[in-house]
């Protein structure tokens, strides 16, 4: 197996853990918290934008699987990589700028952890689709 299909296929494997772990293993700690401390109009809208990481982590596990699977997925990795590279960047941003809490939460690393591979993947591909 030649290395951008591994490393694709990796990334994708790394996007479902993560979003596991953020579902499993995060949402019940996070979630509850959301409506017991903040007013329902925020809360809701928190509820919301975790819901869309899971979504966007689905859809990037997706992405990098069509690369991994078919030549003709390649941008669809890259896109992917892509994505993974800004939640990483926002997800630092926030870590150094706004609380040093998030430290303490995977945020600012995991996302970078799925760009890496996926970004070796979309630079080694040579594929010819």
């Amino acid at each position: 197996m030649a290395l951008p299909v591994a490393a694709f296929g990796l990334a994708s494997v790394l996007s479902v853990l993560v979003a596991g772990l953020h579902v499993f293993a995060g949402g019940p700690v996070v979630v509850p918290v959301l409506f017991e401390v903040l007013p329902e109009r925020v809360a809701v809208l928190a509820y919301f934008t975790w819901h869309c990481g899971t979504a966007s982590l689905l859809a990037m596990a997706a992405g990098f699987g069509w690369a991994a699977a078919r030549p003709d997925g390649r941008s669809a990795g890259r896109l992917a990589s892509l994505i993974a590279a800004g939640f990483g960047g926002l997800g630092l941003s926030i870590a150094l700028f706004i609380s040093p809490a998030a430290w303490q939460t995977p945020m600012p690393y995991a996302f970078w952890l799925i760009a890496l591979v996926g970004g070796l993947a979309a630079l080694t591909d040579r594929r010819t689709a």
